[in-house]
């Protein structure tokens, strides 16, 4: 079945023996002004598992549905996450962060080890289909902060022993206010920020 080509079936069909591996494409889009901060694939399927299955890097975004088969597939990179072992008749969902870049075409693997096959819905299933959740929020033009030792003799930081690189985000702006600066002053032990 090397030759083979199941891209319009409702299912995704993913095995260790023989080898079946499974292919997703999806096109981003992340909001003007914003950046990635949570991509979470979700895959649906009516089989139980005690292994689960790996998700992987693609390079190649331009294979076709319908006429890649195991002979002129894409070649699949580093593994990025796991499923873990899962319930049947349910959503799995893994955490793909790593894979979204931005906005444009993604590719996507999955594979399994196990000697048992577990099929997934595919975007022809009439219902459940598998769902790329990206999470994102403002960015570009945030804040970093960077707190440094002052090792000069009058407690300055002309030379730096840098201790912490914070970004300051909506989940950081709590920690970093104005107590903390008042106590980073230049004549503390702790140095001061820059």
């Amino acid at each position: 079945l090397s030759g083979s080509n199941f891209g319009t079936r409702t299912g995704i069909r993913v095995d260790g023996s023989p080898v079946t591996n499974g292919y997703l494409r999806f096109n981003v889009t992340v909001p003007a002004g914003e950046v990635v901060t949570k991509a979470t694939l979700k895959l649906y399927t009516t089989s139980s598992s005690g292994s689960g299955f790996t998700v992987h890097s693609v390079a190649s975004t331009t294979w076709g549905e319908t006429t890649t088969t195991f002979s002129n597939a894409p070649a699949i990179g580093s593994q990025v996450s796991a499923s873990g072992s899962y319930p049947g008749n349910a959503y799995i969902s893994v955490d793909v962060t790593p894979l979204i870049r931005g906005n444009g075409p993604v590719s996507i693997a999955i594979k399994r080890t196990s000697t048992s096959s577990n099929t997934y819905n595919s975007r022809e299933a009439a219902s459940n289909r598998p769902q790329l959740v990206v999470d994102s929020a403002p960015g570009g033009g945030g804040q970093t902060v960077v707190f440094a030792l002052g090792d000069g003799v009058d407690g300055s930081t002309t030379s730096r022993d840098l201790v912490n690189l914070l970004p300051l985000t909506p989940e950081t702006r709590h920690i970093l206010n104005r107590a903390l600066f008042e106590k980073l002053n230049r004549r503390s032990p702790l140095g001061a920020p820059v």
